[in-house]
């Protein structure tokens, strides 16, 4: 098990080694449907990095025995870019109180790849979602609970992400303010999390979606702009 602690920082780190086995008791409820479930489970050794950073290269092992020599070849790590990322919400303008429902859409635009085998969304998946104000402050994540960001992910493997995969994650936002902030645990409380609502305003949503290897990268959708009213 790996212990999951992003301290004050309010931007989600990777999440290679973790995998959510569901939602879990944050504000931000979500789901995930893949449209197209064809990812085929590898498991695969992770070797130190190189102090040289290099770009990820396929990877060859080759099989000898009785029969003659078999080489296969493993698909190389994602890339952030080849996903692609859109956010739609079920209206533009929400009353005050209101839910604001939220879709994410994730397709693999590039080459068959080498991902993450982790859940779509939760505290350990990888999708997540932030709001900000119009001070470009966030003021909400997927994430975002009242005790912190000091949770337990199962272990996980690599999988392989092919051409074309798709799938949508589906997030609420009740208009409350919760971002991720400082691990603290009940029964402290997270002081970025005071689940007051919102002041009347423009907001800007964006999606991330980390199916890479590599720390800290995640691919992002363009914001999407929505109106609470008085």
């Amino acid at each position: 098990m790996g212990v999951r602690n992003r301290g004050p920082i309010r931007r989600r780190a990777a999440i290679a080694g973790f995998v959510a086995t569901g939602c879990g008791p944050f504000l931000g409820a979500c789901s995930a449907t893949a449209t197209h479930p064809i990812r085929t489970t590898t498991r695969l050794t992770v070797l130190p990095a190189s102090t040289t950073p290099e770009p990820p290269r396929a990877e060859v092992t080759t099989t000898t025995g009785s029969t003659p020599p078999t080489t296969i070849v493993q698909a190389a790590a994602c890339l952030p870019s080849q996903f692609a990322v859109v956010l739609a919400t079920d209206h533009a303008t929400y009353q005050t109180g209101h839910t604001v429902q939220i879709t994410m859409s994730v397709r693999n635009d590039g080459p068959t790849c080498r991902g993450l085998d982790a859940a779509s969304s939760g505290a350990c998946g990888l999708g997540r979602l932030t709001a900000s104000g119009e001070s470009g402050q966030e003021v909400w994540d997927s994430d975002g609970n009242p005790y912190g960001d000091s949770y337990a992910c199962p272990d996980i493997g690599f999988q392989s992400v092919h051409a074309g995969w798709s799938t949508t994650v589906q997030f609420s936002w009740t208009q409350d303010e919760c971002v991720s902030g400082a691990s603290q645990g009940p029964p402290q409380t997270n002081p970025e999390c005071p689940q007051t609502q919102v002041a009347p305003g423009t907001y800007s949503l964006v999606g991330f979606w980390n199916e890479t290897l590599t720390v800290g990268a995640e691919s992002q959708s363009h914001p999407v702009t929505i109106t609470i009213a008085q």
